[in-house]
């Protein structure tokens, strides 16, 4: 949750102005994108733990 919180501390305009841009996406792509964000935390969690 820090991490979540940084760029909402550093720059709330700035998530705004991100968020506006992700209105148009279709809904389809944004899944794809959080599926990935979601397999991308889980491989670097795996990799912290054992190396």
């Amino acid at each position: 949750m820090v991490l979540e919180g940084v760029p909402w501390f550093l720059s709330p305009s700035g998530v705004k102005r991100m968020i506006v841009q992700f209105l148009p996406v279709r809904e389809r792509s944004l899944r794809l994108m959080g599926f990935v964000l979601m397999l991308t935390g889980l491989v670097t969690v795996y990799c912290a733990g054992h190396f």
